[in-house]
């Protein structure tokens, strides 16, 4: 297994620079790649604010990448949650924050949109301070 950057995966996402894909695709071949929840969150950020993807292709874009065969990332189930919820309205880096303190058991925070926006499902017990 081999871990890949965040431009590995907007070039799989963008199909912008076909010799860099192609050399990509030789990788996943031989090898199952892994993405991080970190370079899933500047994937996101990358294309929400420097391609000026909207919001739902964005969402899009990172789903049919954790889909992919061959591709790994950490805690997907909980990784298509956070993704979901951004479709949903929700903001990415504040469902990926989730995501990461999942393991802990809670979360705090004085957002009280946060809470509201991770619905009741949320993967970890979301504490709103103010």
């Amino acid at each position: 297994m081999i871990a890949i950057d965040t431009n590995i995966v907007l070039r799989l996402i963008l199909g912008d620079d076909l010799k860099q894909i192609a050399a990509i695709r030789r990788i996943m071949v031989h090898e199952t790649v892994f993405i991080s929840l970190t370079v899933l969150l500047e994937v996101g950020w990358v294309l929400a604010s420097r391609y000026r993807l909207p919001r739902v292709d964005v969402a899009t874009a990172l789903s049919s990448i954790l889909a992919l065969e061959g591709v790994e990332a950490s805690r997907p189930a909980i990784a298509r949650w956070a993704i979901e919820r951004y479709r949903c309205g929700a903001d990415w880096a504040d469902m990926a924050h989730l995501v990461s303190a999942s393991k802990i058991g809670g979360f705090a925070t004085l957002d009280q949109r946060l809470a509201k926006s991770a619905g009741m499902d949320a993967p970890v017990v979301i504490e709103t301070l103010a």
